[in-house]
C-alpha cells in the first residue's frame, strides 16, 4: 500500500471520531495532527471547505501544510491565508470572529459556511471597503518596512529577511507567515539587506542602515558574526557579488554617493568606486557571458562598473534620477538592464548599453525593481508603482502579468523567492508596517468592490430624530458617504470638494435639523443638511496649509474645528498661552479656524463644559479652557497625537507614534496607566458606555486592529484585525465603526462578552 493511500485510511479513521461532525468536542489529536495527515493523503483539499474543521485545528500546524492546497479553488483557505498571522496565538471564538471579518470584506463566498459563535465580544456587521488581491500579510514592525532579501537555512528551508525602521532584521517563514527570529544590532532604520552564499554551504545576511554600518549574521544561528566598518554616509543598499572565480564579495552603497566592495569573509574593504555625486538609491550585480562582472549602481544617473578592471560606463538617458535598477536575463542568455525613473522604466543590452525599449506603467513613478527566473526558465520583472500598487512584467513580451492592489501606505521594497515544490513567490513590504506575500504566476481570487472604492479618513454617527442611527465617513475621494449603521444601506453621498476631509462631526439642532460638518486639508470646513443632502455652508481660512485639522461639535449648535501649521510665538515659549479654538455658529455662520499648534479637540462635560485641546507641538501639551471664560484651567505634558475623554471617569485617553495609549486622571495631573500591545502608530481611539453601563474604549492604527480596553481595569479584553491602517473610530450606539485605510467595517459589540 503507498504511503498516500495510508495517511488517506489513518484520515478517514480520525474523521470517524468526530460525534456529529462536532469539531467542538473533537479529540486533541486530531485538532493537531489531522492536518498533516489529510495532506500526505491528499485530502486536505476537502477539509479545507469544512468551515469547523478550519476554525477549531490548530493553526501553526495546519499553516505548515496548507500549502498544498490549491487557493483558487478554496475560498476558506484563502481566507484563512489571509488571516494567518492574527489566527496563530487565537482562541477558537477569536478564530472565528476573526475568519469573519476577513470574510466578509474579501471572500463573500465563505461567510456562509463560517460560525459565529453566541458568545463573541465583537463580531462583523458589515464592510463597505476596496477590493483587494489575494496575499498573506506578515505583520511585526514597529515601523516602516525598508528591506527585504531571501535568504535559506543549511537544509534549504527558505527565510525571509525584513528590515524597517525600528532598527531590526525580522526573519519569516514564508511558507506558513510564522516569524522566525530578530536580528538587533542597529542603532538607526535599516535601509537594505542582501543575502550571501560562500561556499560550504555558509549562508549570511548583510543588514545596512542609517548608522553608516554593514551587520553580518548567520541566519542559521541567528547570530552576529561582523561588522564593516568605513561608510562616512548611511548604507541606503545592498547588492550580492558572486565573482567567476568563486569569491563573493558585497556591495553597499551610501547616502555620499560612494560604493565600498568588501570581502564579508574577512571584513577586508577590497575597493570603492566613487563619483555617483548622489546619494545610491539601488544596487544589482550579473556576469556577462563573456565573464565580464558588472554591477549597476543608480543614483542621479546610472553607473555600470566593471569590478575586474574598475572601469565605470555612465548612462545619461535619464532625465531625472534614478529610484531602481536590475538586471534582466532572457532564455537566450541575452542580458539588459531595467532602470526606472518618475517617469520611465528603461531596457537597455547591458553589454553594449545601447537602448532597447521600455515598459508600460501609466507615467507612474517607480520606487522598486526586482528581477527572477521561474522554474520553467521564464523571465519575471516586478516593481512598485507610485501609488504603491505591485505591477508584474513579462519583460520578454514587454506587457504586465498582473497588478497587485496598493499597501495602504507607501510601498518600498520588493523580493522574489523560492519555495519548496519549486514554487514563486513575490514579497513586497511598505510604509504600512506590513510585509505581503503574493502569487506572481497565477493570482488567486480578487474581492469585488464592497460598495466602495476608498478609504476612509473620518467617521462620525448620531441618531436622526424618529430615524434610524446613522453612521458618515469621508473618504479619500473628498466625498462623504452616510450609511445606515445596522444595514450598511446607503442613504445619501454629500458632494465633495477639493480636498480630502479628516474629520467630521454631526450637529444636532434643537429644531430637528441635523447636519454635518467636514473639515479638510484645503482649509475649508463644510456643513451640508443631512436629510436634503444639501451644502449649507462653507468656510475657507485664510491662512498657509495646516495639519490634520480636529472637528467637533458642541451641545449649543456650535462646532468647533482647530488646526495649525505653525504655532504663534508666545506658544512656543508657553503652551498654557495659546488662544484655543474659535467656535463657528452654523446658524448665524461666523467664526474662523485657529493658528494655534492644535492637533485634537474635544469636549468634557464632566468638567463643568470645558474644551479639551491636545497640542503636539514640542511640549506635547494638553491644555483643559473653560469655553464659556476661555480661561485656561490646567495642562498635562507627555499626552500624544489622538485624544478622546471617557464620560464619567474623569479620565482622559491618548495615544500616538510610540504605540501606546495612555490613561489621564483630569482630576489631579498624573498619568494613571500606559496600554500596550499595538505594534504601530495609533492613529484612533474612541470611548463609549454600553447598554449595562459597561463603559468601553476602543483603539486602532497602522498595525491594522482594533483593540477593546476596559478603561477601569485598563486591561485589554479583545483583538479584531481589520486588514488595513484604521485612520478613525466611533460607536454608534452597540455598534464600533471603523474607518479603514480600505473602507468601512461596522462590528457589533456585546459588552457582556468584554
Amino acid at each position: 500500500m503507498r504511503e498516500t493511500e495510508i495517511q488517506a485510511a489513518i484520515t478517514g479513521a480520525l474523521l470517524g471520531t468526530l460525534t456529529e461532525d462536532s469539531w467542538v468536542a473533537a479529540d486533541p489529536y486530531l485538532l493537531r495532527h489531522l492536518a498533516a495527515h489529510a495532506a500526505a493523503g491528499e485530502l486536505l483539499g476537502e477539509l479545507a471547505g469544512d468551515a469547523g474543521f478550519m476554525v477549531h485545528a490548530e493553526p501553526a500546524r495546519l499553516l505548515d501544510v496548507l500549502g498544498t492546497v490549491s487557493a483558487g479553488a478554496h475560498p476558506l483557505a484563502r481566507v484563512y491565508w489571509r488571516a494567518a498571522n492574527h489566527l496563530r496565538d487565537a482562541g477558537v471564538v477569536e478564530r472565528a470572529d476573526i475568519l469573519r471579518t476577513v470574510a466578509v470584506q474579501d471572500e463573500p463566498e465563505a461567510v456562509g459556511g463560517l460560525p459565529m459563535p453566541d458568545e463573541r465580544p465583537l463580531g462583523v456587521r458589515w464592510a463597505k471597503v476596496a477590493r483587494s488581491d489575494f496575499h498573506r500579510t506578515l505583520i511585526g514592525h514597529k515601523g516602516p518596512v525598508n528591506a527585504l532579501a531571501f535568504t535559506a537555512l543549511p537544509d534549504g528551508t527558505p527565510l525571509l529577511a525584513s528590515g524597517g525602521d525600528d532598527h531590526v532584521v525580522r526573519l519569516w517563514d514564508p511558507v506558513g507567515g510564522a516569524p522566525h527570529t530578530v536580528l538587533a544590532r542597529h542603532t538607526g532604520p535599516v535601509n537594505a539587506l542582501a543575502a550571501l552564499e560562500l561556499g560550504d554551504g555558509l549562508r549570511l545576511l548583510a543588514s545596512g542602515g542609517a548608522d553608516r554600518l554593514v551587520h553580518l549574521w548567520d541566519p542559521a544561528t541567528a547570530t552576529h558574526v561582523g561588522c564593516l566598518e568605513g561608510h562616512a554616509g548611511e548604507v541606503r543598499a545592498l547588492a550580492a557579488v558572486p565573482l567567476p572565480d568563486g569569491d563573493v564579495l558585497l556591495a553597499a552603497g551610501d547616502g555620499d554617493g560612494v560604493v565600498c566592495l568588501w570581502e564579508p569573509s574577512t571584513g577586508w574593504l577590497r575597493t570603492t568606486f566613487k563619483g555617483h555625486f548622489s546619494p545610491v538609491r539601488a544596487l544589482d550585480f550579473t556576469v556577462l557571458p563573456d565573464g565580464t562582472p558588472l554591477l549597476a549602481v543608480a543614483g542621479n544617473t546610472v553607473c555600470l562598473w566593471d569590478i575586474g578592471s574598475g572601469h565605470g560606463t555612465v548612462l545619461r538617458d535619464h532625465l531625472r534620477a534614478v529610484n531602481a535598477v536590475a538586471f534582466v536575463a532572457s532564455p537566450d542568455g541575452a542580458v539588459r538592464l531595467a532602470s526606472a525613473d518618475t517617469e520611465r522604466v528603461i531596457l537597455r543590452n547591458a553589454i553594449t548599453t545601447e537602448y532597447d525599449t521600455e515598459l508600460p506603467h501609466e507615467n507612474s513613478w517607480l520606487r522598486a525593481l526586482t528581477f527572477t527566473t521561474l522554474s520553467d526558465g521564464t523571465p519575471m520583472m516586478a516593481g512598485v508603482i507610485w501609488n504603491s500598487h505591485i505591477r508584474v512584467w513579462d519583460p520578454e513580451i514587454k506587457k504586465p502579468r498582473a497588478t497587485f492592489a496598493k499597501h495602504t501606505a507607501r510601498a518600498k521594497a520588493l523580493a522574489f523567492g523560492g519555495l519548496p515544490g519549486g514554487a514563486t513567490v513575490l514579497a513586497s513590504a511598505g510604509a504600512d508596517h506590513t510585509i505581503r506575500l503574493w502569487d506572481p504566476v497565477m493570482p488567486h481570487g480578487r474581492s469585488a468592490h464592497q460598495g466602495i472604492a476608498t478609504g476612509v479618513n473620518a467617521i462620525a454617527s448620531t441618531t436622526l430624530p424618529g430615524g434610524p442611527v446613522v453612521v458618515a465617513g469621508a473618504g479619500e475621494d473628498g466625498t462623504v458617504r452616510v450609511w445606515e449603521a445596522a444595514t450598511g444601506r446607503l442613504r445619501t453621498t454629500l458632494s465633495s470638494h477639493n480636498g480630502r476631509l479628516t474629520a467630521l462631526a454631526f450637529i444636532e439642532r434643537p429644531d430637528g435639523a441635523v447636519l454635518l460638518a467636514g473639515v479638510g486639508f484645503d482649509n475649508t470646513l463644510l456643513i451640508w443638511d443631512v436629510w436634503s443632502g444639501d451644502r449649507v455652508a462653507t468656510m475657507t481660512a485664510k491662512w498657509g496649509s495646516p495639519r490634520k485639522p480636529a472637528l467637533m461639535s458642541l451641545p449649543d449648535d456650535t462646532v468647533v474645528a482647530v488646526a495649525g501649521p505653525y504655532p504663534r510665538q508666545d506658544t512656543r515659549k508657553n503652551p498654557g498661552t495659546a488662544d484655543g479654538a474659535e467656535p463657528w455658529n452654523p446658524r448665524a455662520r461666523t467664526g474662523h479656524l485657529t493658528r494655534d499648534d492644535v492637533r485634537t479637540v474635544t469636549f468634557l462635560e464632566a468638567d463643568h463644559g470645558a474644551l479639551v485641546l491636545a497640542s503636539e507641538g514640542i511640549y506635547r501639551t494638553l491644555a483643559l479652557w473653560d469655553r464659556i471664560t476661555a480661561g485656561l484651567g490646567r495642562h498635562l505634558t507627555g499626552v500624544t497625537d489622538s485624544v478622546v475623554v471617557v464620560t464619567g471617569l474623569d479620565l482622559l485617553v491618548s495615544a500616538g507614534k510610540d504605540s501606546a495609549v495612555r490613561l489621564w486622571d483630569l482630576l489631579h495631573p498624573e498619568r494613571r496607566a500606559v496600554l500596550t500591545g499595538h505594534t504601530g502608530w495609533v492613529t484612533a481611539l474612541a470611548c463609549a458606555s454600553l447598554p449595562g453601563g459597561k463603559v468601553v474604549l476602543a483603539s486602532g492604527g497602522y498595525d491594522g486592529t482594533v483593540r477593546l480596553w476596559d478603561p477601569v481595569t485598563a486591561r485589554a479584553s479583545h483583538v479584531m484585525p481589520v486588514g488595513a491602517v484604521v485612520h478613525a473610530l466611533t460607536f454608534a450606539g452597540p455598534m464600533l465603526v471603523a474607518g479603514t485605510a480600505r473602507g468601512v467595517v461596522v462590528f457589533d459589540v456585546d459588552a457582556r462578552r468584554l
